[in-house]
């Protein structure tokens, strides 16, 4: 059992369901909540299963590179057998679809292109460096949009959708660069053009998530009140994304790390916002 929750990665899952909820939170104000609360759950409980699932299946595929990277993971060290994961990420994405059903037709066909996104990206593009790094970065975009569609205001989570893409994109190719040396079956944008441009693009990336942080108080997504929440704690966020990047143009190791510590922070400072 414990390896089993070790393959879902929980963590992960529960950040990705906090993501849904903060996005349903924003596009509907706190006084919108109760009268969309049980769509918010179904949506966050779909969010957690799609995302263990979606790891699952990343093992799966992975579990030769992991052998070099990451050999205490549940496939390579021998405690799950792969096709365990294979079964385990099936039947938690047919779960997803199911209950995606009893929240409205746009956040079902949310769950439906995800699906096919994710999949396409662990057959096809995860091979292809780059074109993986966008489709993860997607994913992680369209949770804010699913929270949205759940209360059915998704335009209201674009911004943080758009956040939330170039903060991943940033860590996604910060985690290339870190694994380099293990990734013998993907042709990464390190690969491609060293792991000094990588490191570049990465910082580009995570520069335009700090430029364009102000969006949600210029967009007048917060009121005056939650503009006062959100602005202290995504300063701190931005503080810490800008090290990643002094992090990533040094070269230095913990640059991944440190741009998921940000986001943690930037999550505060949208469910701050989004609250008050």
């Amino acid at each position: 059992m414990k390896a089993l929750i070790q393959l879902l990665r929980p963590l992960n899952c529960v950040m990705v369901a906090i993501a849904v909820a903060i996005g349903a939170l924003v596009a509907s104000g706190i006084e919108g909540i109760e009268d969309h609360i049980i769509c918010i759950g179904i949506a966050c409980v779909v969010a957690f299963l799609f995302t263990g699932a979606g790891n699952s299946l990343n093992d799966y595929f992975d579990k030769d590179v992991d052998r070099i990277n990451h050999p205490q993971r549940p496939i390579p060290s021998g405690k799950i057998k792969p096709k365990t994961a294979m079964n385990l990420a099936l039947l938690l994405f047919l779960a997803s679809v199911i209950l995606a059903i009893f929240i409205n037709h746009i956040a079902f066909l949310i769950v439906i292109a995800n699906l096919v996104v994710m999949v396409s990206y662990e057959i096809f593009f995860k091979a292809k460096g780059t074109a993986g790094n966008f489709t993860i970065s997607w994913l992680t975009g369209t949770a804010f949009l699913f929270g949205g569609a759940a209360v059915m205001a998704v335009e209201n989570t674009l911004i943080l959708a758009i956040l939330a893409f170039l903060a991943t994109l940033g860590r996604e190719i910060a985690k290339d660069i870190e694994d380099i040396k293990g990734d013998v079956s993907r042709f990464t944008l390190p690969m491609k053009v060293g792991t000094k441009n990588a490191g570049i693009t990465a910082s580009m990336a995570i520069a335009a998530s700090v430029a364009l942080s102000p969006l949600p108080l210029l967009s007048g997504l917060f009121s005056f009140k939650g503009s006062e929440f959100y602005i202290p704690v995504i300063v701190v966020a931005d503080a810490i994304f800008i090290y990643s990047i002094s992090l990533l143009l040094r070269e230095k190791n913990g640059s991944s790390t440190t741009i998921k510590g940000a986001m943690l922070i930037a999550l505060l400072a949208f469910l701050a916002g989004g609250i008050f």
